[in-house]
């Protein structure tokens, strides 16, 4: 998959953004399972780049994930 797309795990995880071979690359959304959320940039499926990460408590990481650590 290339171009923008909205992938549905079967864990109930939401990807929404861009894709490049088949892989998060770009700009996307992320919702995990338990309600966390990262809105950022993302490099062969990892969070990397400028972000937000927000847990299931409501606080928030704002920031540079360098392979999906902040």
């Amino acid at each position: 998959m290339c171009g923008e797309g909205v992938y549905i795990y079967k864990s109930g995880a939401i990807y929404r953004g861009q894709f490049r071979d088949n892989r998060h690359n770009g700009i996307g959304f992320y919702q995990f399972p338990e309600g966390c959320t990262y809105e950022g940039e993302w490099v062969n499926h990892k969070m990397h780049g400028e972000g937000v990460f927000i847990d299931k408590e409501g606080n928030r990481w704002e920031g540079e994930f360098v392979e999906g650590i902040y």
